[in-house]
């Protein structure tokens, strides 16, 4: 359940190097998000009501963080 207003929450990808990654260094090799943001927005975000895509957003915003680790 998201309680914050943006509706949104930071998933652990992170775009460096032309590449999307996760944060367990993992590369994501993903048609859902674009080969190359804006300078800005280098951070992924996914959405409590759209969870087909992934969004690139600003890394500096303020959002929940959800992760998952087996």
């Amino acid at each position: 359940m998201l309680v914050n207003g943006s509706g949104e929450v930071w998933i652990g990808l992170h775009f460096l190097g032309g590449k999307w990654w996760l944060v367990s260094g993992e590369e994501l090799n993903q048609e859902m998000l674009p080969e190359c943001p804006s300078q800005w927005n280098h951070c992924g975000t996914l959405s409590k009501h759209n969870t087909n895509n992934w969004i690139p957003r600003d890394c500096s915003e303020r959002r929940n963080f959800l992760y998952y680790r087996e």
